[in-house]
């Protein structure tokens, strides 16, 4: 079963990348040659850290023209040449370029993104490279006019990912054997979570989320044990488990919590118990600083790079309207779970309460990791858009987990027990993950449905008929917010989203269909690939709303 779903995402990892395929919508008659790119648009200052936008610019009051001159244009066009449709991805890449082996500085200047991230992807692109698989290279020009040799490296990525979504599913098989020590639940459990529409949607990411949650996993398993055997080597793994998760992605140092929770659940000397929680924790510490050391040595100097990266983050995930947060974080953990786990987990609850009747200690760990992640998740959640489900993978493999427990120690009978825990699968997948699988498999290099190409056609027609015509933006141009369009022939301008509408023609990607606003006067509203099921956390074959004036 796990090695099937590994098999089903392999599949769709080249979705969503650069290619010369949009060319004849970005250049027109006139192509620029990868040197001629690369002059215009200069190099990016080293310095500050990878997330941090080297040139940003921000909309005010008036529109700001994004292509006025032609290497404002050529900075555009770079971003079609290198980025994927996944606006995070391309972010691990900047940091790895900005390394110089030679010098012996490794600094990534990416902190979120930890060392168990960014160190393996870099190293599993070197050897892709010394076998010749793909071609890494320090010349720009090249990859500006072979976009396509740059697409491998998002594969590469994409396929440590893939590894740890892997490992995800046979920890959360290890776990549920342990709580109900039936083999056949455990497998059932392993492909519930790995049918998950978050899981599903971040083992197709470059991106580190679902490394930290399966050494989450790992560490839950680990401080299980040692409440079993009070041995110091599970403790001291466990630890290191918990360190290795925050060295991979630092919204997982929430794993934290296990060490204190491992130490109250075992009975036993209260010095023996603390000692445990003391050692573990120290041992997270290190192991932290071992795989992310230049975060510690910028903390020790004060260096301005750790603040300039960590105030980004700030910027993008700050408390709201408490209330508005907590109903956006319950639209946002349905996004991530699907309706019919929601369900079972909210009747497993329900019972569960009633009869008083908990696992223990496994799933008083399980409960205690997904209350400590879920109470930030819903701080934060005011006004996020649908991809803000990522931060609930973590908490939805537990909740997966314990939802196939709770039924499995539930029904007495074998075959009817069976078939209700084999059926939540299969109902998680029709009901939340088979829209990602379309969207994963319409937005890969050989398919003619991806929404992007889909809606340069019209913006591309449109643009013909009205040479010098005004495009209204909302973010700065990327292929995975804005189609390929000829940027010598549109005059791009970007506004705030609550901006008066001044184009000839605006476009946006989109969510949900109840979420789009009435069509103002003036205008008619096309919409590019919308189903009735969109699939919202990932930005595969993005539906784009466009609308021009009449």
């Amino acid at each position: 079963m796990i090695c099937t779903l590994a098999a089903i995402v392999a599949v769709g990892l080249d979705w969503g990348l650069p290619s010369t395929r949009s060319d004849r919508y970005l250049f027109g008659t006139s192509a620029w040659t990868g040197s001629e790119i690369a002059t215009l648009s200069g190099d990016r200052a080293s310095g500050a850290a990878a997330d941090v936008d080297r040139n940003p610019v921000v909309p005010g009051d008036a529109p700001v023209v994004l292509n006025a001159t032609d290497a404002d244009r050529a900075a555009i066009l770079r971003r079609y040449r290198l980025y994927s449709h996944q606006p995070d991805e391309m972010i691990t890449f900047m940091s790895l370029a900005d390394m110089k082996p030679g010098e012996w500085q490794f600094d990534p200047k990416l902190y979120q993104y930890g060392g168990l991230w960014i160190y393996p992807v870099g190293a599993m692109l070197k050897t892709a490279s010394t076998l010749g698989l793909i071609d890494v290279r320090s010349d720009k020009a090249f990859y500006y006019d072979h976009p396509e040799a740059f697409a491998r490296f998002y594969v590469v990525a994409r396929l440590y990912a893939l590894l740890w979504y892997i490992v995800a599913m046979g920890c959360a098989a290890a776990i549920a054997k342990r709580l109900t020590g039936d083999d056949i639940i455990a497998v059932i459990a392993a492909a519930t979570v790995g049918v998950l529409p978050v899981a599903f949607a971040m083992a197709h990411e470059a991106k580190p989320h679902i490394v930290g949650t399966a050494l989450t996993l790992a560490a839950v398993l680990a401080a299980e044990k040692w409440v079993r055997t009070g041995r110091w080597r599970d403790a001291i793994l466990a630890g290191a488990l918990v360190g290795a998760a925050a060295g991979a992605v630092l919204t997982a140092v929430t794993a934290i919590v296990l060490l204190p929770v491992m130490a109250l659940l075992r009975r036993e000397a209260v010095g023996r118990r603390f000692g445990a929680a003391i050692v573990s924790i120290a041992v997270a510490a290190v192991v932290y600083a071992v795989t992310n050391p230049y975060v510690v040595l910028h903390a020790i100097r004060g260096d301005a790079v750790l603040g300039g990266n960590l105030s980004n983050t700030k910027a993008m995930y700050g408390i709201g309207n408490v209330g508005g947060a907590f109903l956006d974080a319950g639209e946002r953990l349905l996004d991530a779970l699907s309706w019919p786990l929601l369900a079972v987990a909210v009747v497993a609850l329900i019972v569960f309460l009633f009869r008083r009747r908990w696992p223990s200690p496994m799933g008083w760990l399980l409960t205690a990791i997904s209350l400590i992640t879920l109470i930030p998740f819903a701080l934060f959640a005011d006004g996020k858009p649908a991809e803000y489900a990522r931060f609930a993978l973590l908490p939805a493999t537990a909740i997966s987990v314990l939802c196939v427990w709770a039924i499995g120690v539930s029904i007495a009978r074998p075959w009817l027990r069976l078939t209700f825990a084999a059926a939540l699968p299969i109902a998680v997948f029709l009901a939340g993950t088979l829209p990602y699988f379309r969207a994963f498999a319409n937005d890969t290099e050989a398919s003619a449905t991806d929404t992007r190409q889909l809606a340069a056609d019209p913006l591309d027609r449109f643009a013909s008929s009205s040479f010098g015509a005004t495009l209204q933006v909302f973010a700065d141009p990327a292929p995975y917010c804005l189609p390929p369009v000829d940027f010598s022939n549109w005059r791009v301008v970007l506004t705030r989203p609550d901006a008066p509408l001044i184009g000839a023609a605006i476009i946006r990607p989109i969510d949900y269909p109840d979420h789009l606003p009435p069509v103002p006067a003036g205008y008619a509203r096309q919409v590019i690939g919308l189903s009735d099921r969109p699939a919202p956390i990932t930005w595969a074959n993005k539906p784009f709303e466009i609308l021009t004036r009449q």
